[in-house]
């Protein structure tokens, strides 16, 4: 049988009809989405071309998901750099240095020492006036 001479078809590899068989799956699907978005030139596509665009919900949810979780991380990080998690209190510590005495003042006696300060001077400017 594999010796007749009348049989000339040459059997055709499987790889080559599973390549062609994906091209027509191609072109079929192309031509669908040519029926719904027809191909129109970039320079002709305004704001009233018929092009459909469809969008899944799970889309939305998902982009409204990250957005929220975006914006949560951003305020976290600008408030504490980046933490395990989010704080709603920022913590803000100052430190004032004494160059004369060279070390480190409280706040509240830096405040205590201006209002002295000013208490002398208004005395000093009392007593100049009398």
């Amino acid at each position: 049988m594999a010796s007749d001479p009348t049989n000339t078809l040459q059997l055709v590899p499987e790889t080559l009809l599973k390549k062609r068989h994906d091209l027509d799956q191609l072109r079929a699907k192309r031509a669908a989405a040519a029926l719904t978005n027809p191909l129109i030139p970039r320079k002709r596509v305004s704001d009233k071309s018929k092009v459909v665009r469809v969008i899944r919900p799970e889309t939305i949810l998902i982009q409204a998901r990250h957005r929220r979780n975006y914006d949560t991380r951003f305020k976290r990080v600008q408030k504490k750099g980046m933490q395990k998690r989010a704080e709603k209190k920022c913590v803000t510590k100052v430190k004032v240095w004494n160059a004369e005495k060279e070390e480190e003042v409280d706040e509240k006696e830096l405040e205590k020492q201006r209002l002295a300060a000013e208490a002398a001077a208004a005395a000093a400017a009392a007593a100049a006036a009398a």
